[in-house]
């Protein structure tokens, strides 16, 4: 485990220390140590990004607050490469929110509120469905992670009411533009998976599709009720 910070001197952003560890000798993860938000997340898109366009990694994933980079073949000088790896993240971590925030587009999708949890998760937060519909439709949604499928988005900012943990058993078939909710995060199944999510809603095949392709890291997403039944 290392640690690393540094603010380059013309930066008005306070740029957090960085923590990274080796996984093997084809793996190293690197973390950040800063408070969950959106700007940390299209921060950490943009380093993410970045180095997907490089020839630094042969991976990168992001996650809520680490990047994970992989390589196939493993042959590099170690201490270089984190040098030239944390210089790109100290330039991403230190960009200010109005550049950082130019590159995030905003995706609203509708969505048929008839889950097959959607009483399940009534129940368990002690809320009307329709309140539940209410909370979620209601959310301010950031991206802040894509796995652990394809096209798949973890995301962030939804009403802590309405959390609710994973079934105990896993379906073995969710279908494709499933809404669920696991925890405190909500996300859309691209297709059609096995999974543990609540089931609150469904999404058009068609705009699930679309809608889950074009998703990055840091981008907005904001829920639409087609079924009408936030207002019951």
């Amino acid at each position: 485990m290392t640690k690393f910070n540094q603010r380059p001197a013309d930066s008005e952003v306070e740029v957090p220390e960085v923590t990274f560890f080796w996984h093997g000798i084809s793996c190293c993860e690197f973390v950040v140590d800063a408070v969950l938000e959106p700007a940390l997340f299209r921060r950490l898109g943009l380093a993410g990004e970045r180095i997907r366009k490089s020839s630094i990694a042969d991976g990168a994933i992001n996650s809520y607050q680490s990047l994970g980079l992989y390589w196939n073949r493993p042959q590099f000088d170690r201490e270089e490469l984190v040098e030239s790896i944390l210089s790109i993240l100290d330039e991403c971590l230190s960009i200010d929110d109005a550049a950082c925030g130019a590159t995030v587009h905003k995706h609203v999708v509708e969505v048929d509120y008839q889950g097959p949890d959607l009483a399940s998760v009534s129940d368990h937060c002690g809320l009307s469905p329709a309140e539940v519909i209410r909370r979620h439709v209601d959310g301010n949604y950031a991206v802040a992670a894509i796995g652990f499928m394809p096209n798949f988005a973890y995301l962030w900012g939804m009403d802590a009411g309405i959390a609710t943990p994973r079934k105990a058993s896993p379906r073995p078939r969710v279908p494709v533009g499933s809404l669920g909710i696991a925890n405190d995060q909500t996300g859309i199944y691209p297709c059609e998976s096995p999974g543990g999510w609540q089931l609150i809603g469904q999404v058009a095949d068609r705009d699930c599709r679309k809608t889950c392709a074009q998703m990055r890291v840091g981008d907005v997403v904001q829920f639409v009720d087609s079924s009408g039944r936030s207002t019951c």
